[in-house]
């Protein structure tokens, strides 16, 4: 009986006008036996479900021996109130006390995610007060949690923080949590998040102050937290964009594995750090964490754009799936799963030749000679390396890269094999015939 007080009022009358209904009340039966006080039950009310009649009569009637000038507001309520109203009302009751822990509708807490522009980025629009709405006497301690030491965020946390930028920090994650639907009992999902969003905080910190500790602290404490993440989260989203340009551009379906793997990590509905070029073993991605990342990411990402120009506007011929008859020329529509470091190799194999520069399929019978021509010491000579990065270079500036990733697999898949014992099927690097 106790639990009814514990419930919020209107929510309570909304929850019985789904099972019950005051047909009469004291107006109605007009007797003065019924007046307060006298202890007589001065309404009568049917239920919508007969198996909740007994526990529901029972409830109410005990509840009106017990209290009932509480029993009488509440059966008043249910007779007056309309439905529609009441849902109103306790949705907004309900919302404004979510919002006082930082917790917005879904629609609302979507905003987070806004993008700004990086590069007229104001910080005067997201300036904090210095006094801070604390909800509760005791600022959460769940909202902090630890962080790569070498971060400059690590570095802020470390010096401490006062109560005003946990509360804040707490308001960005719930809201976070909102938009992302994390069930807020789902410790490792809100470990998750949380790891998330001090990543895009501290891209934020390190794009916006360097090194300086001294003025990321200022910035830290002086800045609405919600705008610090927007700000890292619309750093990564620019990668997100080159991304999708690239993919979706004639190189896009070529795409060695490391580039595919970037492009696909960066595609997803949060753009994620790829590690294909860590010289790790391992495969995957991570959430962004450092501007150390975004910067690796975007100079991978100017690689492919060079490998665009270089197979679009300075190589002689055209890539499958182009308008020009070349590709269906030089055979190239006829081979499964063809990747940019395969056609240039064949095209280079053939120029070295003295074929013209072009990626017809080597004939098996060339390999050998092949072999003997740009192997030095288990590796494609130094000579031809050199030559290859410097005419590259001519070409495209930066292409350099693009001839190290593809001389790489020759030095791994092709020149440290034995030359007299050639198989064709156990060949990487090359198309052939």
């Amino acid at each position: 009986m106790q639990r009814l007080y514990d419930f919020d009022f209107d929510l309570l009358v909304l929850i019985l006008q789904r099972s019950m209904t005051v047909v009469k009340g004291p107006d109605d039966l007009c007797d003065d036996d019924q007046e307060p006080g006298s202890g007589v039950m001065p309404y009568e009310f049917e239920f919508r479900d007969a198996e909740l009649a007994k526990p529901l009569g029972a409830l109410v009637s005990a509840l009106f021996c017990r209290d009932e000038f509480f029993c009488r507001r509440l059966l008043d309520a249910l007779r007056s109130e309309l439905p529609s109203v009441l849902e109103e009302e306790v949705y907004q009751q309900r919302r404004n006390r979510l919002l006082e822990y930082g917790f917005p509708d879904s629609f609302e807490a979507m905003g987070v995610y806004a993008r700004l522009d990086v590069d007229r980025f104001n910080l005067d629009e997201f300036s904090r007060p210095e006094t801070f709405f604390e909800p509760g006497p005791v600022a959460p301690g769940f909202a902090l949690a630890e962080v790569p030491s070498s971060s400059l965020l690590a570095e802020v946390l470390a010096a401490g923080i006062d109560a005003a930028n946990v509360w804040d920090l707490s308001f960005l994650l719930n809201r976070v949590m909102v938009a992302d639907r994390v069930d807020v009992g789902d410790s490792a999902a809100v470990q998750e998040t949380l790891e998330q969003v001090y990543g895009y905080l501290n891209i934020a910190l390190e794009q916006l102050c360097g090194s300086s500790l001294e003025k990321a602290q200022e910035l830290f404490e002086g800045t609405y937290l919600v705008g610090l993440f927007r700000f890292g989260y619309s750093v990564v989203l620019g990668l997100q964009q080159e991304a999708r340009r690239l993919t979706a551009s004639s190189v896009g379906p070529y795409l060695d594995g490391p580039y595919a793997a970037l492009t696909a990590s960066l595609l997803g509905r949060k753009p994620r750090y790829c590690i294909a070029f860590d010289g790790t073993a391992r495969a995957g991605d991570l959430p962004f964490s450092s501007l150390k990342q975004v910067e690796a990411t975007r100079q991978r990402l100017a690689d492919v754009e060079t490998q665009r120009r270089l197979f679009e506007g300075c190589f002689p011929f055209d890539l499958p799936g182009s308008q020009e008859p070349e590709a269906e020329r030089s055979g190239l529509a006829e081979v499964d799963q063809l990747t940019l470091s395969e056609i240039f190799l064949t095209a280079l194999a053939n120029r070295i030749l003295n074929r013209d520069f072009a990626p017809a399929p080597i004939p098996s019978g060339d390999l050998s000679v092949l072999h003997g021509l740009i192997v030095e010491n288990g590796r494609v000579s130094a000579s031809l390396r050199q030559k290859t990065f410097d005419w590259l270079n001519s070409l495209e500036p930066g292409a350099e890269n693009f001839g190290h990733f593809c001389l790489s697999i020759w030095d791994e898949e092709f020149c440290g094999l034995d030359p007299a014992a050639l198989d064709p099927r156990y060949i990487g690097g090359l198309l052939l015939k």
